[in-house]
């Protein structure tokens, strides 16, 4: 039987076709190429020498540019090969024996590179002890306000913690963003006394002192459950983007 590179599909009988992706089938899942990974990690490797190389490199640095492009084409040459019943390797002189530490290689060396100390700057910071971190207030936000202030947005803020919490609940994620976005827009229109701080003609002095109040209620919830403050940080995140909205503007 011809091979597919030779006759278009449409020329194929449908028993033919049949035959032919069947046998496509079973070429990919018993005999996968391992060009397209090799070329992608040779790739990555030579990119992490490549940031290193200086002016004074200048003949290397050019080399090493020209085999990343070659490994460029023989990975998409890779990706069609199912499609055309070919074959594709990775030359020896385009393989790299060694790889960066991030690529986590049994063969690696430590690399200077931008790559590697970003590696190395995230992997130290995720092994660090932060439960115990104490996050520091903002210091626009650390003035005096009315205790009213505080008295109103006590009560809100205890309800917005419930009515996020049952709007989160949801398995879908749409009707569950959309949920949580009516709650925010719900408290910034209380905050507000309208839809958007554009179009409030609340005294602005009024609206700053109650963002001041959400702020810290919210500081102070987060850090008294210290082992989810990233969590409440990032859920809580809309709802203080109407404090600093009327910072900006009073600012302005």
């Amino acid at each position: 039987m011809p091979k597919v590179a030779n006759k278009e599909p449409n020329q194929f009988s449908n028993e033919e076709l049949d035959d032919e992706l069947f046998k496509l089938f079973l070429r990919a899942r018993f005999q996968p190429s391992f060009a397209m990974s090799e070329a992608a990690d040779s790739w990555l490797a030579l990119m992490d020498r490549f940031l290193t190389l200086d002016n004074d490199n200048a003949e290397e640095k050019i080399v090493v540019k020209q085999k990343m492009l070659q490994l460029i084409d023989i990975y998409y040459d890779a990706l069609d090969a199912p499609k055309n019943g070919g074959k594709v390797e990775v030359p020896n002189e385009l393989r790299v024996r060694q790889f960066p530490h991030y690529m986590k290689k049994n063969k690696c060396y430590t690399s200077t590179s931008i790559l590697g100390l970003i590696y190395d700057a995230v992997r130290s910071y995720q092994e660090e002890d932060h439960s115990n971190k104490e996050i520091s207030k903002l210091p626009c936000f650390d003035v005096e306000v009315p205790e009213a202030c505080y008295t109103k947005w006590n009560e809100h803020y205890g309800r917005y913690l419930a009515e996020m919490s049952n709007a989160v609940q949801d398995e879908d994620k749409v009707l569950r963003n959309e949920a949580a976005d009516q709650v925010i827009k719900k408290y910034k229109e209380i905050l507000y006394e309208a839809e958007e701080f554009e179009q409030s003609e609340r005294n602005i002095e009024d609206i700053c002192n109650e963002a001041v109040a959400i702020y810290n209620l919210a500081y102070n919830y987060a850090n008294k459950s210290n082992a989810c403050v990233h969590k409440m940080w990032v859920c809580l995140e809309s709802f203080w983007s109407s404090p600093f909205e009327v910072l900006r503007h009073e600012a302005e």
